[in-house]
């Protein structure tokens, strides 16, 4: 039994941390995340992006990911699906899918979800 509480204790510790890391910090976003001691930004990844985001999402609302948009400095394609965290990704069939190419203005949510016609079927 002892054994038991110490391995549910050392996931605790192991997890805690990077809950606290992940959802608190946001270094990334922030310029302060590092790797070998140098800080890295979103902004600096210049690689095509392909965003997922779901309509009911309540640890990820669809909203905050689509604050991405103004990080990256590069193609952006963004999908916005029906449902929920986690049934969001194998939910029924609906969808709203663009590519944001790099240079072209910003547009904030809203407007993105009136000017994306929802698409039937699966993505």
């Amino acid at each position: 039994m002892a054994g038991a509480f110490q391995l549910l204790r050392s996931n605790d510790l192991l997890w805690s941390r990077s809950v606290r890391e992940y959802l608190l910090d946001n270094d990334l976003a922030q310029g302060r995340y590092e790797v070998d001691g140098r800080p890295v930004a979103i902004s600096d990844i210049r690689v095509p992006v392909f965003a997922v985001a779901t309509e009911t999402d309540h640890v990820s609302p669809w909203r905050s990911v689509y604050k991405l948009h103004p990080l990256v400095d590069s193609d952006i394609t963004f999908l916005l699906t029906s449902g929920g965290h986690n049934a969001g990704i194998v939910s029924p069939p609906g969808h709203r899918i663009t590519t944001h190419v790099e240079g072209k203005p910003y547009e904030d949510p809203e407007a993105w979800l009136r000017s994306t016609p929802a698409q039937a079927g699966s993505w």
